[in-house]
């Protein structure tokens, strides 16, 4: 079995918990929920505005997956998913920092309710990332975005 689909299945497999562990060929794989600024996992992206979550390490990992979806109760959300790195943390959490840079593009202008799966693989050699969450220009005010990584 590919290192993807191993990675995308344990992830499936845990995806409502919170931190989760599971153990793959002598390797341990984290299941991490992604939060706002405010600790939040349930992350409210209403119009058309920009968001950055909380940054977290990608210290000694070999292989990533990300699970994401946005919702809402009036509308189809219209959202694009940016993942960002860094060679530090950021100087304040949840705002634009230039030392972080966009490395990967998981979708533009995504307008699904489902679960969109992804793996990173042009991660660069950098130890600390976090998501850009753009809302399209019909983006709903009551769009609220689940983000979950699975780390090897």
């Amino acid at each position: 079995m590919s290192k993807k689909i191993l990675i995308l299945s344990i992830i499936a497999s845990f995806l409502f918990a919170g931190l989760s562990y599971a153990e793959s060929k002598d390797k341990r794989i984290v299941l991490e929920r992604i939060v706002d600024r405010d600790g939040d996992d349930t992350i409210n992206l209403g119009s058309a505005i920009t968001l950055y979550t909380k940054s977290f390490s990608l210290r000694s990992t070999e292989n990533v997956g990300v699970m994401y979806q946005a919702t809402s109760d009036t509308l189809t959300p219209q959202i694009s998913f940016y993942l960002e790195q860094s060679y530090e943390r950021p100087t304040a959490e949840g705002v634009a920092d230039f030392e972080y840079v966009v490395t990967e593009i998981l979708e533009e202008d995504r307008v699904d309710h489902r679960w969109g799966v992804a793996t990173l693989d042009s991660l660069a050699p950098l130890p600390f990332a976090r998501f850009k969450l753009v809302g399209g220009s019909s983006n709903p005010t009551d769009t609220v975005i689940q983000i979950r990584v699975g780390k090897q």
